[in-house]
């Protein structure tokens, strides 16, 4: 049984009745795994949302929004002005798209973060996030670690800015990420498109046809084994192009009944219920 919450209760009431109009007793067992009792999940990310990149962006978000795959997109907020946030808030108005921390300034080092600071970086950007944008929830869940940096300093800050989940650099993962002592999930993916070739203008192949195939091969075995398939692109690096290698792989994991598409931040605001079983039965 799926159902939503509204926007004013935490309290569900469900009655199940037969075909003569009576009561069926309902036991309650678990929440799913994934949300909808699914097979698997799927969550992409893009990195570098700024105004220097929107145009790649743009192509990235079109191709993966016209196969319904949902986005985490990683926003460097000191380098986006007023036009990329009109933009960004048509992605997330439209459904598709979660707009994610990616820093102030996208610091890859102790020293570049002290120049802002590691609370302006992290807490800052997150504030800029909910100042200019009009969002479903009133609070960021997703921080995104510029270059894959963390220090313990990193990991306080994020802490003590309440993101839910901080999504690191490394590959090779297929499920949930750990609990952090400093109060947030750890989170790694499966795949990183560093490996393929990037390029310089519109159209390319985006690829091989070798690494679709590796592609397509490790989703398959993510999806067999009921995992999560996550994986990151930087759209600057122009793999997009329509029928590309890039876009075909996102075609092969699309729209399938089995799976859970999902921002990673809706994957881990669901973990953090489903992990805890915090449902209350209360009457039958």
């Amino acid at each position: 049984v799926s159902v939503p919450f509204s926007s004013s209760s935490d309290t569900i009431y469900l009655q199940v009745i037969n075909s003569a109009g009576q009561p069926v007793l309902m036991t309650f067992q678990n929440i799913a795994k994934y949300y909808d009792n699914r097979q698997a999940a799927v969550t992409v990310d893009f990195d570098d949302i700024t105004d220097g990149y929107l145009s790649d962006d743009i192509q990235a978000i079109s191709l993966t929004s016209a196969k319904n795959l949902q986005v985490t997109a990683g926003v460097v907020t000191g380098f986006t002005s007023s036009s990329s946030w009109s933009t960004i808030q048509g992605w997330v108005n439209a459904g598709l798209v979660e707009a994610a921390s990616h820093s102030r300034t996208h610091p890859c080092t102790d020293a570049e973060y002290q120049v802002l600071g590691y609370t302006s970086e992290v807490s800052g950007s997150q504030q800029d996030l909910l100042a200019n944008l009009t969002l479903p929830n009133p609070f960021i869940p997703t921080y995104v670690e510029p270059c894959g940096f963390n220090d313990t300093q990193l990991l306080a800050a994020i802490g003590a800015a309440q993101y839910l989940v901080n999504r690191t650099t490394s590959v090779n993962d297929n499920g949930f990420g750990e609990w952090d002592p400093d109060g947030f999930y750890d989170a790694n993916m499966t795949q990183n498109t560093d490996d393929w070739p990037s390029y310089t203008s519109y159209p390319n192949a985006g690829g091989t046809a070798a690494l679709l195939s590796s592609w397509n091969a490790t989703f398959d075995s993510v999806h067999a084994s009921g995992g999560i398939y996550q994986f990151l692109d930087h759209p600057w690096e122009k793999r997009w192009s329509t029928g590309g290698f890039l876009d075909q792989h996102a075609a092969y994991i699309a729209n399938r009944n089995d799976i859970w598409y999902v921002t990673l931040g809706g994957l881990y605001l669901y973990h953090y219920l489903q992990e805890r079983g915090m449902v209350t039965v209360t009457g039958q």
